[in-house]
């Protein structure tokens, strides 16, 4: 997907709250879990994984801004874990660029397309 290597090692923390997050320098991921159906759980993981392989080769080589980053997760994880979108990001500059077919073939080419637009867009 990304071309960057994967971490040798991952941690999986659990805590108080809902949602997740991860940190790409501990490869960890931090599931807040209270009162989350098992589904859910495994959706979250599954989003801050896909987090985490593009943090480097995508995100930070390419400077993605958050809603953007958020919609290409979420684009990998309905194509390919069936997880439900986040509704906040639906509508993205991000759609038009980010489908099943540039995610296996370019997906790095394809942001940097992308990110060309957004930046010309913006200034």
């Amino acid at each position: 997907m990304g071309g960057g290597e994967f971490p040798g090692k991952m941690e999986i923390l659990t805590a108080y709250g809902a949602g997740g997050s991860y940190n790409h320098e501990k490869s960890r991921i931090i599931l807040r879990v209270s009162e989350l159906s098992a589904e859910y759980a495994v959706g979250i993981l599954q989003h801050e994984f896909i987090h985490l392989l593009i943090e480097e080769p995508i995100v930070q080589k390419y400077n993605i801004p958050q809603d953007l980053k958020e919609r290409i997760v979420d684009i990998i994880g309905f194509e390919y874990f069936d997880i439900p979108v986040q509704k906040s990001f639906e509508n993205s500059f991000a759609n038009k660029y980010i489908t099943k077919e540039a995610i296996e073939t370019d997906l790095p080419d394809t942001v940097e397309k992308m990110m060309d637009d957004y930046n010309q867009r913006m200034s």
